[in-house]
């Protein structure tokens, strides 16, 4: 069996945590910009966005927006 350990909370888990998913919504209020201008960066491969099922309904990995937050290219508005 692999045990995975929650450092933050020190709780075991029998498989790791499932990754926290943002709404477009959500994920341009972290970034701080417009959903236009997250539209823009998806289009553009700036940052990854992940299709839920048969739906046009979109989600973002929340370390994937953090760590483009924190890469050394900088977004910026187009």
């Amino acid at each position: 069996m692999n045990d995975y350990i929650d450092d933050e909370n020190t709780e075991l888990y029998d498989s790791p945590p499932t990754e926290e998913l943002l709404t477009i919504k959500e994920t341009a209020q972290l970034l701080g910009v417009s959903i236009a201008t997250l539209h823009s960066w998806r289009k553009r491969g700036f940052i990854q966005a992940y299709s839920l099922g048969h739906t046009r309904s979109v989600r973002f990995k929340r370390a994937e927006v953090i760590a483009a937050m924190n890469s050394a290219t900088v977004l910026t508005r187009i």
